[in-house]
């Protein structure tokens, strides 16, 4: 016999469906480098179950000498603009964003390339780049976003490390202000901010 569902046990099931979120992981990958030169670090985004529209993070931490000098689309995610800001409290902002139909397939991959110049690092050989409040935008609204930190190694620094610590780091999201002004705020930060661009 099949029994039939009572109205709360379908409201059980249609609540626990509706609260169910795609999962996305924002991945800096290792570079190595010297003091001196330059280095180009990939950002790679494995967003198995939805297409991705936008996203944002934010490096904190980074020594004076260590400047982001350019950041450019890649891989999946050519076609979209891609830009970074740095804010007046020292931290950078990165927001890759289509501003048109174009968006990054489900699928896993390079999404970003970020260029630095490594003119001094106060001393550190092993600086560590840690993707902090991540945000990502599916084709439906905003995904559970993760970040990985990834490790840039500085030849002819002295052998102390970044303070900026563990390798996985969650999505920040109190105090946040909506994903929809967060993407219009991304459209306007590409609009007036040329000093990253490549």
């Amino acid at each position: 016999m099949v029994s039939r569902l009572t109205a709360i046990e379908v409201a059980v099931i249609v609540a626990t469906a509706a609260s169910l979120t795609f999962a996305a992981t924002l991945r800096v990958d290792d570079a190595t480098t010297q003091v001196g030169g330059s280095a180009r670090v990939a950002v790679n985004l494995d967003n198995a179950e939805d297409n991705v529209r936008a996203l944002q993070f934010t490096l904190n931490g980074l020594p004076a000498g260590l400047q982001l000098q350019g950041v450019e689309a890649a891989g999946r995610a050519a076609g979209l603009n891609a830009d970074a800001h740095q804010q007046p409290d020292g931290t950078t902002k990165v927001v890759l964003i289509s501003l048109g139909t174009e968006t990054v397939e489900a699928g896993s991959g390079p999404v970003l390339n970020l260029h630095f110049a490594v003119n001094d690092t106060g001393g550190q050989s092993d600086v560590v780049l840690a993707p902090t409040e991540v945000r990502v935008a599916g084709a439906d609204g905003e995904l559970d976003a993760t970040g990985q930190s990834g490790h840039l190694q500085v030849a002819g620094a002295s052998t102390t490390t970044s303070s900026e610590g563990g390798c996985a780091i969650g999505p920040t999201r109190s105090g946040s202000a909506p994903w929809p002004v967060l993407v219009l705020a991304a459209a306007l930060l590409i609009g007036r901010s040329n000093r990253y661009r490549c």
